[in-house]
């Protein structure tokens, strides 16, 4: 029955069902590459063998990785990134349960001006959101680890009911997906929202070995990593290294690790980077609005303690650069 309405589901887009696509892909190849900040390669990889890596194609878009991508504003990454997963949906089924989930976002977004003129020039599948979310329903029942991750996970991340939005916090929905599919999109994203919930509740030892395995590739994990190099837990102190990455990581996402790690930078003037407590409350401000992480709170009371109210005005002025 299942395998029914798959091939009813894909049949309105013109394809055909692929009898080779695989639930649980390993993807270690590219997580290496990418680890190694190898990003040109990954994404080479990726798009060679599609049918295994298809998947990874798209996040290095969505996450404007790519050094082609980064020009992007965010919004054309995620919906560049989304067509990406379409056009490798037959043979992958993690990328086809990306292509759903861009398929919802974009209706949601059908009101903005910025995103109907995009999808004038991006082109996914043509069918309903409700289609779309029978697809992922369907790729969860055969334990696709993206679709599991959508379905249990990130639709109470972007609830705006505060109760909800905590159940994507759970440590019991994020670490099994994280044990069992470590290599896969949904695994690796899983682990990425793992370090973060843990480095949050200061347990950083935990978080930093969630996030080592994709940390060249998941925006949350790869932020934990920069704050550990930059105070030097679990790992050897590389300041450089630390402000460098946490730069990389806040202009492609809000993760709070990688936001706390440059605002620190800018605080002392170290890892290459100017003293600047204006720039410094301006990322702590935008820290404190997006993580409860107890640390961006104890900051922002600090420099506001310091501060003029034109340094401050000037400083949240700023952080809408972050924004775009």
């Amino acid at each position: 029955m299942q395998k029914q309405l798959k091939v009813t589901l894909l049949s309105l887009l013109g394809l055909a069902l692929p009898a080779f696509s695989q639930a649980y892909l390993d993807g270690r190849e590219v997580l290496s590459l990418a680890n190694a900040s190898r990003y040109a390669e990954a994404f080479q990889l990726a798009r060679k063998r599609p049918e295994a890596y298809g998947q990874w194609a798209a996040l290095l878009i969505w996450h404007r990785i790519l050094p082609e991508a980064y020009a992007y504003s965010t919004v054309e990454g995620y919906l560049r990134g989304y067509a990406e997963a379409c056009r490798h949906m037959t043979v992958n089924k993690e990328a086809e349960a990306f292509c759903y989930r861009g398929i919802i976002d974009a209706d949601s977004w059908r009101n903005y001006p910025e995103v109907a003129r995009l999808l004038t020039e991006i082109q996914l599948p043509k069918i309903s959101r409700q289609q779309a979310q029978q697809g992922l329903a369907l790729l969860e029942r055969e334990n696709v680890p993206y679709a599991i991750l959508l379905n249990q996970v990130v639709r109470y991340l972007l609830s705006t009911d505060p109760n909800e939005r905590a159940k994507a916090r759970e440590e019991a929905r994020l670490q099994p997906l994280v044990e069992r599919y470590p290599y896969s999109l949904g695994g690796a994203m899983a682990a990425g929202l793992l370090s973060q919930v843990l480095w949050e509740r200061e347990r950083y030892s935990e978080a930093l070995s969630t996030a080592r395995p994709v940390a060249g590739i998941v925006a949350a994990a790869g932020s934990v990593l920069a704050w550990a190099e930059y105070t030097g837990t679990g790992v050897q102190q590389n300041r450089q290294s630390a402000c460098n990455r946490a730069h990389f990581w806040v202009r492609r996402s809000l993760a709070p690790a990688a936001l706390y790690t440059l605002a620190l930078c800018y605080l002392e003037g170290t890892g290459g980077f100017p003293k600047d407590p204006v720039e410094a409350y301006g990322v702590l401000w935008l820290g404190k609005n997006n993580s409860p992480y107890p640390g961006f709170a104890e900051k922002v009371r600090e420099l506001e303690a310091l501060l003029t109210p034109a340094q401050l005005q000037e400083g949240r002025r700023r952080a809408e650069s972050y924004l775009r």
